[in-house]
């Protein structure tokens, strides 16, 4: 079974946007650690420290854990909190997309999977660095299961992406 990995894209904007949110944690809990060193003396200051390394370490376990993995029956979308699978032979439909929706993506620049699961049709937005190189393994893989199966072809493409 071979197994293909494939990382975020990031946009720009969002690296500008977390490093400003990092250096307001940083700067309001250095305030707050020396405010209340005067005030409580130096132990007080352990819990703005505390705090800081927390969000930080949150941020960056969020950010820096999003792949997304294709194996020969599941693309499983890994963040730092959460995975999701979904079976390949679920997956209806791959298309690009720039939903603002919230998703386990960085970057704008995202494909719509569009797949079956017990509730009905579900949607999920990803940002693989390489769209095109995704899509394409995705299919291929989908169109083998088809063919161990002996069922009809998916009729699935990469579309627009």
């Amino acid at each position: 079974m071979q197994v293909s990995e494939y990382f975020s894209k990031i946009d720009f904007w969002l690296i500008a946007a977390l490093l400003i949110s990092v250096v307001l944690v940083i700067f309001t809990n250095v305030h707050a650690a020396i405010s209340l060193k005067r005030r409580y003396g130096i132990f007080a200051t352990t819990f703005p420290v505390m705090l800081t390394c927390i969000i930080i370490t949150f941020m960056g376990y969020a950010v820096l854990g999003i792949k997304y993995t294709v194996s020969d029956e599941m693309v499983t979308i890994r963040t730092g909190f959460k995975d999701e699978s979904i079976p390949l032979v679920k997956i209806s439909r791959i298309e690009a997309s720039n939903d603002t929706a919230s998703s386990p993506a960085l970057s704008l620049d995202r494909l719509k999977i569009t797949y079956n699961d017990v509730h009905g049709a579900s949607e999920i937005l990803i940002s693989p660095a390489n769209r095109i190189t995704f899509c394409k393994d995705i299919f291929a893989r989908i169109e083998r299961v088809h063919k161990l199966n002996n069922e009809p072809q998916a009729g699935l493409s990469c579309g627009s992406v």
